[in-house]
């Protein structure tokens, strides 16, 4: 596989489930899965065989429908990321370090519009309909400031709300972006490898 310095195209792909319950309460004994249940090896195992593992582990003892859904949604993830992985590295294998790292230029001029933040912002909006600020000054309202940065434009404790919006949207949209270019990417490498593209 041809390697592009400091370029990782899945690197910012969106991460996995919790794969346990620690980070809200103590497991039972049921469902707390040891290291040495898992096996001397676990170390040795990919990332997809590791969830797939816990899986049949949770479903032996019985664990909740809680842990079991999400060491599943846990395989799907790893399952669909070495997919993508594999798929890249057919791709990169055909062709020289040069081209590849002009694709990865090209690719990268692939950027999100404003329509496209718009759509973004207003999509997460929605789901806070009900928040005092967007009762206040209405979805449209808050999406334009978000969009224009315009956080001046309140008082100091309405700024603590719309701060908390724009660092959630910043985040969602960086993920957004960074699979729009991932996506660019990938057609790129195939119109290079003489896969056509409709």
């Amino acid at each position: 596989m041809a390697v592009i310095q400091n370029y990782h195209p899945l690197s910012h792909q969106s991460h996995p489930p919790p794969e346990s319950e620690l980070s809200k309460a103590p497991p039972t004994n049921s469902e707390h899965m040891q290291a040495e249940e898992m096996g001397a090896d676990i170390d040795k195992l990919t990332p997809l065989e590791q969830t797939e593992k816990r899986v049949d582990l949770a479903l032996k003892r019985k664990a909740s429908r809680k842990t079991i859904r999400r060491a599943k949604v846990t395989v799907k993830y790893h399952n669909v990321r070495a997919k993508k992985e594999a798929l890249l590295e057919k791709l990169e294998a055909n062709l020289p370090p040069k081209q590849i790292a002009e694709i990865q230029t090209e690719s990268e001029k692939c950027t999100s519009s404003q329509e496209d933040k718009s759509k973004l912002i207003m999509q997460h909006l929605k789901k806070h309909r009900d928040d005092p600020l967007l009762k206040k000054y209405g979805l449209e309202f808050i999406c334009n400031a978000l969009v224009n940065d315009q956080k001046a434009i309140f008082d100091r404790k309405e700024r603590k709300l719309f701060c908390a919006y724009k660092r959630s949207i910043t985040s969602s949209f960086c993920t957004f972006k960074s699979r729009k270019i991932h996506k660019e990417y990938i057609r790129l490498l195939k119109i290079a490898n003489g896969i056509a593209e409709h």
